[in-house]
């Protein structure tokens, strides 16, 4: 998370025409990695949730 803002902030503040580009493609391969990381977590929690509400049901 903390590379993507430091991308987006230098993208926003930072040189020329080249280096937008190249900031704005690691910033794209951050989101990339973050996104990953969500779609894990929730993953995660719903097979959390779903497996305690198959336990409730049994009851």
């Amino acid at each position: 998370m903390a590379v993507f803002l430091l991308a987006g902030v230098t993208a926003a503040t930072g040189g020329g025409p080249g280096a937008r580009i190249n900031v704005r493609l690691v910033q794209g391969a951050a989101a990339g990695l973050v996104n990953a990381q969500v779609i894990g977590i929730l993953q995660d929690v719903s097979a959390a949730r779903i497996g305690a509400e198959r336990w409730a049901c049994t009851r």
